[in-house]
């Protein structure tokens, strides 16, 4: 299959998933568990739309120990902006809520990335703007774990590019 096939078949199978809110919590509850455990301060999460994981609920536990920020689009790029939890946000022109530009810069020392689908190997496939793959490859530092449901795993590999970038952990709500 092509990316593009990819992406309409796994945002189909988003759609119609049925416990989705169950699943959400175990999979937040893993992503909580595994930031814990690390030395970071600064996360960088994502504003939920189209059927995505929703990360709110992992915000609100993370808030008070924890510097966050989500991501703003600045023509082909994404930088992450200082968020908390009350902040307005304002719809981009893909109507995913992001922070104001006047919010600070921050360089997150972990990305939590959104994605439709993945392999073992740790490559994701996104909706195709690259926006996350510009940002990764300009953090390699940066811890990188994709958010995802177990059935967003392919059997097989990918369709990847040079520019696609390989994440560290791909946590979903059976496995880390």
């Amino acid at each position: 299959m092509q990316k593009s096939e990819l992406r309409e078949y796994y945002l189909n199978k988003r759609r119609h998933l049925k416990n989705k809110q169950q699943l959400d919590e175990q999979i937040t509850n893993r992503l909580f568990d595994v930031i814990k455990q690390t030395n970071y301060n600064r996360i960088a999460l994502y504003h939920p739309t189209i059927n995505e994981i929703n990360l709110l609920p992992l915000a609100h536990k993370l808030a008070d120990k924890y510097t966050l920020c989500l991501p703003r689009i600045n023509g082909k790029y994404i930088k992450f902006y200082s968020w908390n939890i009350n902040d307005e946000l304002a719809s981009n022109q893909f109507s995913i809520q992001e922070p104001q530009a006047d919010k600070a810069i921050i360089t997150p020392e972990i990305i939590l990335c959104p994605l439709l689908a993945y392999d073992k190997k740790g490559h994701r496939l996104g909706y195709g703007g690259g926006f996350y793959d510009r940002a990764l490859a300009e953090l390699p530092t940066t811890l990188k774990i994709g958010v995802a449901y177990k059935f967003m795993q392919v059997e097989s590999s990918l369709p990847n590019e040079k520019h696609d970038q390989i994440l560290d952990i791909i946590i979903n709500e059976k496995e880390t």
